[in-house]
């Protein structure tokens, strides 16, 4: 049954001839009081409505509405205390609490919030309806069915009654400032039979509509139309405090819906729930009880749907938040939490703990920190196992993010370091689309706790790097297809977005992209160009013009070696050997600089050396200086071995002092070997570069010379080297590498030596600070006039895409730049800067 409307009218006012007689109160007053109990008696078939109301209306119009008012108010009074005693009263279900007493809800417990607090209403609220709390509770249904039809046949006879008295309404209520007769019949309802003072019905009600709410709680079958007939019964009824305003009445701030029934309810839900809460987590991991609470959350729904007010959905969803939820948060964080659902990639019950938490303030935030700390674990282990980093003591501080000093304790493995850290990034992107709807705040948790760990490693822009080399070089791809590749290189510039120091990615990149070129390793032009593209994106194109210029360096030198060798053989190659030349002309300032050594050139290749530099400065630049790199080119030689020619692809140093020192051999095994001294005369080859290159030469897998001691190490003073006249291979093409500077860098899968390392963040650290102070003087030449803090704000946006600066960096170099008269403080105001121009 839904709610009646307070005060409603439903009848036309019949405006019969008034009797202009005397007063006859007595006898129209027996005859409407006789109809009122005769509607009250279902008789109402036999009574003429209009004659009723012919009287009412007389009255009323002979100055006796006073009177009839107070009639009508104590024959429902009479009626309505009849029905709560004789109808309602025999009908109390029975209930026997655990304890041995009755309990039930006390008025005072529920109205009188000050009586010492929720412990005694949330005890009475237990004992309305919890398990534990009450024994046995019968008769519950036939209660509930009799309430109902004692309020239907109530507020159908109060129509009748208002229908007749409808004049009385009209004019004698609002001048007297009286509920209309049906509101008045409501709130005598109310306050004979629902709040009697004799009999706790009201009581019983709210213990029978709890008793009701928990079977139906525990999966039992209760008549929900009875539950949504009292509910609605008591939302039409108003509270005691109801005032009279000018000519209708207006509800009071709390019905008797909320202060009867609303109320307890909601202690009762929180009781029963925290109860249900405390046995879950006793039974049932985390994922359990996420889906048994989440089932929970949807069964309120839809009870309030079906016999609750809409008002108390958000209240009972609060209540339940509370207790099922908020409460339980940190506990939900540990064991079988979030932690073993990240690890065993439990989607489906991360998303329910996601979307169950976003009902409470701190859910997400404690979710997140979650997630980081467990991001920064792993992070932590795949530091120690690939990355080199020393496992953190309690007596070692750990490293600050972004050192540029490394602390190496394992032989780092820089490709496995960046897969793993790509598979963190993978996964937990994974867990962001499918589980956290794409939350930009838990986008940037996971990048957040990421880069924490990948920034911890000073080397990471060197093995991101390593990494890109590995699958752009022809070979290192093992296998994969290009899309394989491209796909790759796209999950590696989120790693790359997450590194602070990009400049020092940038110098690692070079020199990979120059070997790359150089040596013709690269595996496509489009794919390289491709990548530089990303970068060019995620950092603008000043941080790739260089890169972006080496291409071009090899496009130029293509045609220029074209030209030369177009030329007339007597001009471009006019030596018997025919040596097919091949030159890269790179411009200095794009390229990354490498270490460099005056040689001495055998004859025949000088020859053709100059004939080039001839050529280029003359058919090209002529203003411009060629510098040999020495220590970047390479060779194939044709060796003719007593046992079969064969082809040798040897680095150029390598090749030189082949040439120089070994093309003329004797022979014969008696053929005298040569000091390491005269080797070194001969060539002009630095001591540390020709020791390299012997050992290539005479220790490795294909012995073409022959070391007079054994052992890996060459002595200067004693040592002395052959050709091997009885070298065998089976492979008609050898290639000969060179060995690398130390066997730590071997190890290390390529990465530098930690000497050269040191060396490189050195010159970084000069060309930071030249680009902070670039940054300084464009900011200052636009604003001419700018405060230190906002000076530092700008030149940190400014430099943010290359590297981080310090804020002590940037001081320093406004300092300088004021020692330099480029800018000037206020004399006023010292922290406030002006260009000079």
């Amino acid at each position: 049954m839904s709610s009646v409307r307070r005060g409603a009218k439903t009848a036309k006012i019949i405006r019969p001839i008034a009797k202009k007689t005397g007063d006859n109160f007595e006898g129209a007053w027996t005859t409407l009081s006789t109809a009122i109990v005769q509607i009250h008696s279902k008789n109402a078939s036999s009574l003429s409505f209009e004659e009723l109301y012919r009287s009412a209306y007389n009255l009323v119009l002979n100055k006796n509405g006073d009177k009839l008012y107070a009639g009508v108010k104590d024959l429902l009074v009479t009626h309505l205390s009849n029905t709560a005693s004789n109808a309602v009263v025999p009908l109390f279900p029975t209930c026997s609490a655990a304890t041995g007493t009755n309990s039930v809800l006390t008025r005072e417990s529920l109205e009188n919030e000050s009586n010492s607090a929720a412990a005694k209403m949330v005890k009475d609220a237990i004992a309305a309806g919890l398990p534990n709390g009450v024994a046995s509770f019968t008769g519950g249904d036939e209660f509930l069915k009799l309430l109902k039809s004692v309020w239907d046949h109530h507020v159908t006879c109060m129509i009748m009654v208002r229908d007749i008295l409808l004049y009385m309404d009209r004019v004698y209520v609002p001048t007297a400032k009286k509920p209309f007769v049906y509101d008045l019949g409501l709130d005598l309802f109310r306050d004979v039979i629902l709040h009697n003072t004799v009999h706790p019905i009201r009581e019983k009600l709210i213990e029978t509509l709890m008793n009701q709410i928990l079977l139906d709680r525990e999966g039992d079958v209760v008549d929900k139309f009875a539950i949504k007939s009292m509910t609605d019964m008591l939302l039409s009824l108003s509270n005691a405090n109801a005032r009279v305003g000018s000519g209708s009445m207006s509800q009071s701030t709390m019905s008797i819906y909320e202060l009867d029934f609303e109320r307890p309810f909601l202690a009762t839900s929180g009781a029963f729930y925290t109860l249900e809460a405390a046995h879950l987590l006793a039974t049932c991991d985390a994922r359990g009880f996420l889906l048994k609470i989440e089932n929970r959350l949807l069964e309120e729904e839809e009870r309030v749907k079906a016999y609750l007010s809409s008002s108390t959905g958000p209240k009972l969803r609060a209540v339940l938040e509370s207790v099922l939820i908020a409460d339980k948060v940190e506990e939900l964080m540990e064991n079988s939490g979030l932690v073993v659902m990240l690890s065993n990639n439990h989607t489906q019950d991360i998303a329910r703990m996601y979307r169950l938490f976003s009902r409470v303030e701190s859910g997400h935030a404690t979710m997140r920190k979650c997630i980081t700390a467990e991001i920064q674990d792993e992070g932590r282990k795949i530091n120690e196992l690939y990355g080199g980093l020393a496992k953190p003591t309690p007596s070692s501080p750990s490293g600050a993010q972004g050192s540029l000093a490394a602390a190496a304790s394992t032989s780092p493995n820089p490709i496995q370091w960046v897969q793993e850290m790509l598979s963190i990034k993978t996964r937990f992107d994974g867990f962001i689309s499918s589980c956290f709807d794409q939350d930009k705040k838990f986008v940037n948790c996971v990048n957040d706790a990421l880069a924490s760990v990948v920034n911890l490693n000073p080397q990471s822009p060197e093995y991101l790097s390593l990494f890109i080399d590995e699958n752009l070089k022809k070979g290192g791809q093992k296998g994969k297809y290009e899309a394989d590749i491209d796909a790759i290189l796209d999950n590696t510039i989120t790693l790359f977005r997450l590194l602070v120091y990009k400049d020092v990615f940038e110098r690692y990149y070079k020199q990979h992209l120059a070997r790359r070129l150089l040596f013709g390793k690269s595996l496509s032009e489009d794919a390289e160009k491709g990548f530089i593209g990303k970068l060019k994106i995620e950092c603008g194109s000043a941080f790739t013009q260089k890169l972006e210029g080496m291409f071009t360096d090899m496009k130029v030198s293509e045609d220029v070696m074209s030209s030369f060798k177009a030329l007339p053989s007597s001009v471009s190659n006019s030596d018997q050997s025919a040596i097919d030349l091949n030159v890269k002309v790179l411009t200095t300032t794009l390229w990354p600089t490498f270490p460099n050594h005056p040689v001495t050139y055998p004859p025949q290749l000088q020859s053709l050396l100059s004939r080039f530099e001839t050529y280029y400065m003359s058919a090209r630049h002529s203003g411009r200086k060629l510098t040999w790199q020495s220590t970047l080119g390479n060779m194939d030689l044709r060796a003719n071995f007593p046992k079969g020619r064969k082809e040798i692809n040897v680095s150029l140093i390598g090749s030189i002092l082949l040439l120089s020192c070994f093309n003329e051999s004797d022979s014969s095994e008696s053929a005298a070997a040569i000091p390491f001294s005269t080797i070194a005369d001969t060539t002009g080859i630095p001591a540390p570069e020709l020791k390299r290159a012997l050992q290539s030469l005479s220790l490795g897998k294909h012995k073409i010379l022959l070391k007079s001691s054994k052992g890996k190490d060459v002595d200067e003073n004693r040592d002395t080297f052959k050709f091997n006249l009885s070298f065998s291979s089976p492979l008609a093409k050898i290639k000969i590498l060179t060995i690398s500077a130390t066997s730590t860098a071997a190890s290390a899968s390529n990465s530098e030596a930690n000497a050269e390392r040191e060396g490189a963040f050195s010159k970084i650290e000069d060309e930071r600070k030249h680009q902070i102070e670039a940054a300084i003087v464009r900011t200052m030449k636009s604003r001419k006039r700018m405060d230190h803090a906002n000076l530092v704000v700008e030149v940190t946006e400014q430099l943010k895409s290359r590297f981080m600066p310090h804020p002590s960096m940037i001081k320093t170099r406004i300092e300088g730049l004021i020692e330099r008269d480029y800018l000037e403080r206020d004399a006023k105001d010292r922290r406030m800067y002006m260009y000079l121009a």
